[in-house]
């Protein structure tokens, strides 16, 4: 269930600023998303930040449930493929199993209200496994931690000429340390800084 957890949320709407989407994937049930009231459909995605093949989705509706959504999973947050729908949701928790669906995007998208308010969720969980061949995401930009320190790789100093050294420090997410990956063939990448437009490099090989 913790492939959802603090990734980044994206929402049709918030019934005030106390109720982000960020609410329903932050592991916590005492927090909430919940749309604006007396419109449909609303809609809830999470990017997984890489593909998955997903197996099970657990909802834990707060009173504004939905009679009627769809589970629906994407590879571009722009074409959806419904993997689970239904009309007669009854609010509480439901949690869908034996689901199949490929994607880096897993949406909820409700199209009828179970009271006259929004939709509202306290808990979004997903739960898969990788899927197979998921490398990088193709010309993706991406932060490089390393699981040991947490720390990211970083060019120090912000320094953009060639020969300019690179150490690990606390992310905040300046363009130093921030990094495109493409992908050469053969599993094989290059990583280039996106502030120097320089590659990582092995020193004097």
């Amino acid at each position: 269930g913790k492939l959802a957890q603090g990734k980044p949320v994206t929402v049709s709407s918030i019934e005030s600023s106390s109720y982000p989407g960020s609410n329903a994937v932050d592991g916590n049930t005492g927090t909430r998303w919940a749309s604006v009231s007396f419109s449909d459909p609303q809609w809830i995605y999470v990017d997984l930040q890489a593909s998955y093949n997903i197996s099970r989705v657990r909802l834990n509706w707060e009173a504004a449930y939905a009679t009627a959504y769809q589970v629906q999973v994407s590879a571009n947050a722009s074409t959806w493929t419904t993997i689970y729908s239904t009309t007669t949701g009854n609010g509480g928790i439901d949690d869908l199993t034996g689901l199949a669906g490929t994607g880096r995007y897993l949406r909820i998208y409700g199209t009828q209200r179970g009271s006259q308010w929004g939709y509202s969720l306290y808990e979004f969980e997903v739960f898969g496994t990788a899927a197979s061949g998921a490398g990088p995401i193709p010309d993706g930009t991406y932060k490089i931690v390393a699981r040991h320190s947490g720390k990211c790789l970083d060019v120090a100093g912000f320094a953009t000429a060639n020969g300019s050294p690179v150490h690990q420090w606390s992310y905040g997410g300046g363009d130093n340390q921030k990094w495109t990956i493409t992908h050469l063939g053969n599993s094989v990448y290059k990583i280039i800084g996106v502030q120097s437009g320089r590659s990582l490099d092995v020193a004097a090989q």
